[in-house]
C-alpha cells in the first residue's frame, strides 16, 4: 500500500481505538519513518478536536527526549501524521532490580526533560503510559524518547475507557477538570508504581468506580510492601506522584529532579536558561499566519476554475516555511490533491517530480495512458524507469513534455482541485521557469490549480511572467512586541523592545535567535529571570545572522551593489534628494536602488528617508569603499548643502572654496559659521550637524589636492 501517492507500507505496527500506525519508506528520499492514520475519525471529524494552528505548532517541536513529528497529510478523507520512526525498547520491557536503580533515575530525569518541553507549550500529555515512551542503553548513554503527544483531544472519550489507558488517567480528569502538567506527573508516578511493584496502584474496578463516582477515594498499597528493594525515598517520591490531589503532587519537572537530587549521589542538571532557551524556540509558531490565511482566502476563487501563480518572497527568517506548511495544514479535508515540494541543488524539477509520484494514482485513466505515450525518452525515463532526469538535453522537445505535463496536471484537477506549495524555488531550473510560462499561459486561468513559488532570492525567478508577487513585510514594532511577549511569556519594556525590533528588523526568526543569545551569553539573564534594560543597542548579531546578512548582500544587482558601497559612506540623513545628487542617479536608477535594497532585506524607507536594515550590512558595504571615493562622497555632500539650488535643479557640481583653516578647525562648524560661510545657512538637526562635521574634517585633504 501507499499512502498519499509518498509513502510506502513497510509493515503495520500497531492499532487504537481511532488510528492504525505503521513502518513506511518515504520514496522521495528512502527514509524510514513511522506514520500514524487517525482512521477512526474522518477529516472533519478531526479538524473539531484539532485546528491547523495546533497540528502545525506540534510539527515545530524539537526535543532530545520526545519523538519528533515531521508532517500532517490527509490518505482517503482521513488525516496522518509523519514521525520519527524509534525502533528500541519501550518502558514496557524494563526490569527494575536494585542493580538497574540508577538507570530509572536516569530515565525518570530524562521523562522529565520531555515533559518540561511539553508543558512549556501548554501540552499536556495525559495519556502517558510505558508502551508510548521508548528508551535504550547505547554505550553507556542512556536515550528516553516520549511518544503520542499533543493528540488527546481526538475523541477522548474512546480512550478513556480502553482498560489499556485507565489506569494511567489522572483521577481529575474523570472529574472533568483541566488537565494540568500535574495530570502527567501522576501518570509518571503510575508508571514508576508499575516498574518497581509489577503491578498497578490502583486496579481496573477501582479506575471504573472512579469513573462512576468521582468522589471515591482509594489508598494503594506501599511500593515497599510489594518490593523491599525499593528505597524509601523512591517509594515516597512514587507516592507524592500518584496522590489523589493534584496540589499534592509535584508541581512540576524540576521538582522532580531537585529531589532526586537530593535523595541519592548522582546530580542530575535542570538550567533554568536553558529551559528558557527552549521554551523560545519552541514558541515560535505562533508567527505569520496572517500570510496563510491570505493564501485560504485566495484558494476560494481557484476552486472556481480561476487558477493562480503566486510567488511569496521573503529572505532567511521571515517565515514563508511556516507560512506555507500552516496554510497546507488548512487544507488537509481530502477535498484537494496536495503537493508540497522542496527544491534544492539535487531536486530541481518539481512538476515532473510531481508526475512520477501520481502517474499510479491515475493510472486508469486512459486519456492520461493515452498523453504520457506523447512524452520525451528523457521523460519516460524519469517517469517510469526511476532515472535521473537529464537538464539542458538540447535533443528534447521541450514544448512535447510541457504539454504532456500541462494535460497530466488538468486532468488530476478534473478529479479535485490541485494545490502546489514549492518551496526553495531558487534552485528551479530555466526549463521548470519556461513550462510554469507555457503552463499558465495556456491552460492555469481556465484551471482549478493554485501554484505558490517560494523564493528568498526573486532575481532568480524573474523571467516568471505571470505569477502575482507577495512579498512578505517585516514585522511591525506592535507585531514585534505581540511576537516576543509570546516567546518569552512576559513583555519587556518599550525602549528595549524598540531596539531590538531595529536590530532584527522584525525578522521573527533574527528576533528567536537574539534573544536565544543574549540569553545564554546573560546578557537578559540575572538571578534566574529574565531583565530587560536597554541592552540591545550595543549589542553584536551572532556570527550566523551576521553570514544571513551577507546572504542577502549577495543577492543585490551588481550595480546596486556597488551604489550602496558608496552610501555607507554618507553620514547625514540620506533623503531622496540627497541620494539623487550625492551618487549621481536619475529618478529612475534610484527606484531601482531603493527597490532591490528593500526586496533584499538591506533597506529600508522611514520619514523619506533611506536608511540600511543592519549596521552589519552598512559596516561591511563601508569596509569596501575606498578613501579616494569616501572623500568624494564628503565633497558632495558639502556641496550639496551649501547650494540649496543643487538640490531642485541638480546642477554640476560647483567647485567649492573653502579655507584650509575651516576645515581643520571643528568648532567651526559646529557653530555653523562653516555652513553660514558657505551660503549663509544653519543646521538645527543634531544628527546632521554631526554628519557634516564628520564629511568636513573627511574631506580636507581632498580640497588641498
Amino acid at each position: 500500500m501507499i499512502i498519499d501517492s509518498r509513502y510506502k507500507v513497510k509493515k503495520e505496527m500497531g492499532r487504537g481505538p481511532w488510528s492504525i500506525v505503521y513502518n513506511v519508506e518515504d520514496m522521495r528520499d528512502g527514509g524510514d519513518y513511522a506514520l500514524k492514520l487517525f482512521d477512526g475519525v474522518t477529516s472533519s471529524e478531526l479538524y473539531e478536536y484539532f485546528s491547523p494552528e495546533r497540528m502545525h505548532h506540534i510539527m515545530k517541536i524539537r526535543h532530545n527526549n520526545l519523538v519528533n513529528i515531521f508532517d500532517f497529510g490527509n490518505f482517503n478523507q482521513h488525516i496522518y501524521y509523519l514521525s520519527e520512526f524509534y525502533q528500541k525498547y519501550t518502558l514496557a520491557k524494563f526490569t527494575f532490580t536494585p542493580v538497574s536503580l540508577e538507570l530509572l533515575y536516569d530515565i525518570i530525569v530524562k521523562l522529565c526533560y520531555g515533559l518540561s518541553a511539553l508543558h512549556s507549550q501548554n501540552l499536556v500529555h495525559q495519556l502517558l503510559k510505558p508502551t508510548n515512551i521508548g528508551y535504550c542503553v547505547e554505550d553507556g548513554k542512556v536515550e528516553v524518547k516520549i511518544m503520542d503527544y499533543g493528540f488527546t483531544k481526538v475523541d477522548f472519550t474512546k480512550t478513556s475507557g480502553n482498560t489499556e489507558y485507565l489506569p494511567y488517567i489522572a483521577p481529575e480528569i474523570f472529574k472533568n477538570q483541566k488537565a494540568t502538567p500535574r495530570s502527567d506527573f501522576f501518570s509518571l508516578g503510575v508508571i514508576l508504581y508499575q516498574l518497581t511493584t509489577n503491578t498497578l496502584p490502583f486496579s481496573i474496578r477501582n479506575m471504573h468506580q472512579f469513573q462512576d463516582n468521582p468522589k471515591l477515594t482509594f489508598i494503594p498499597q506501599f511500593p515497599r510492601r510489594l518490593n523491599p528493594a525499593i528505597p524509601v525515598s523512591l517509594e515516597n517520591m512514587i507516592l507524592q506522584l500518584i496522590d489523589i490531589d493534584p496540589e499534592e503532587r509535584f508541581g512540576s519537572a524540576e521538582d522532580i529532579i531537585s529531589y532526586i537530587n537530593s535523595n541519592q549521589p548522582k546530580k542530575y542538571a535542570f538550567s533554568q536558561i536553558h529551559s528558557e532557551v527552549n521554551k523560545i524556540q519552541l514558541s515560535d509558531y505562533i508567527v505569520r499566519e496572517d500570510y496563510s490565511h491570505n493564501l485560504v482566502n485566495q484558494l476560494s476563487t481557484v476552486t472556481t476554475n480561476n487558477g493562480k501563480l503566486i510567488m511569496l518572497s521573503a529572505g532567511k527568517g521571515m517565515g514563508k516555511t511556516d507560512a506555507l506548511v500552516l496554510f497546507r495544514y488548512h487544507l488537509l479535508t481530502g477535498e484537494y490533491f496536495i503537493f508540497d515540494y522542496n527544491c534544492s541543488a539535487q531536486n530541481k524539477d518539481p512538476f515532473f517530480a510531481l508526475i512520477r509520484e501520481f502517474y499510479h494514482s491515475v493510472e486508469n485513466n486512459s486519456k492520461l495512458q493515452q498523453d504520457m505515450c506523447e512524452i520525451s525518452e528523457r521523460m519516460n525515463n524519469y517517469v517510469f524507469e526511476n532515472a535521473e532526469l537529464i537538464e539542458n538535453d538540447a535533443e528534447v522537445d521541450l514544448e512535447r513534455d510541457f504539454k504532456a505535463a500541462s494535460e497530466f496536471l488538468q486532468i488530476l484537477s478534473q478529479e479535485r482541485p490541485l494545490v502546489f506549495t514549492i518551496r526553495s524555488c531558487q534552485y528551479m531550473t530555466s526549463e521548470v521557469i519556461d513550462f510554469l510560462n507555457y503552463f499558465s499561459r495556456n491552460f492555469l486561468p481556465k484551471l482549478p490549480i493554485m501554484i505558490i513559488l517560494s523564493v528568498n532570492d526573486p532575481r532568480k525567478l524573474k523571467k516568471l511572467k505571470y505569477s502575482i508577487e507577495i512579498k512578505m513585510e517585516p514585522l511591525s514594532l506592535d507585531d514585534t512586541r505581540e511576537y516576543v511577549s509570546k516567546l518569552l511569556s512576559k513583555t519587556p519594556d518599550d525602549e528595549f523592545l524598540r531596539d531590538l525590533w531595529i536590530r532584527s528588523y522584525g525578522n521573527p526568526g533574527f528576533i528567536e535567535r537574539i534573544l536565544i543569545d543574549m540569553t545564554m551569553r546573560e546578557i537578559i539573564w540575572e538571578k534566574g529571570e529574565l531583565v530587560f534594560e536597554g541592552k540591545v543597542k550595543d549589542y553584536r548579531l551572532p556570527d550566523d545572522l551576521v553570514e544571513s546578512i551577507y546572504q542577502k548582500m549577495s543577492h543585490l544587482d551588481a550595480k546596486v551593489y556597488l551604489e550602496l558601497v558608496q552610501m555607507s559612506s554618507i553620514k547625514v540623513p540620506k533623503t531622496h534628494e540627497l541620494l539623487r545628487y550625492v551618487l549621481d542617479l536619475t529618478d529612475q536608477e534610484l527606484f531601482f536602488l531603493i527597490n532591490d535594497g528593500e526586496n533584499n532585506e538591506i533597506l529600508y524607507e522611514d520619514n523619506h528617508q533611506v536608511n540600511f536594515t543592519y549596521k552589519e550590512a552598512s559596516e561591511r558595504f563601508y569596509s569596501e569603499c575606498e578613501d579616494d571615493v569616501q572623500k568624494k562622497i564628503s565633497a558632495r555632500i558639502l556641496a550639496f548643502f551649501a547650494d540649496d539650488n543643487l538640490k531642485e535643479q541638480g546642477e554640476e557640481i560647483k567647485t567649492l572654496v573653502v579655507p584650509v583653516n575651516g576645515i581643520a578647525d571643528i568648532d567651526i562648524l559646529k557653530t555653523n559659521n562653516l555652513l553660514m560661510y558657505i551660503n549663509d545657512i544653519s543646521i538645527d538637526d543634531e544628527i546632521t550637524l554631526r554628519g557634516l562635521i564628520y564629511h568636513s574634517n573627511n574631506c580636507g585633504d581632498y580640497y588641498r589636492q
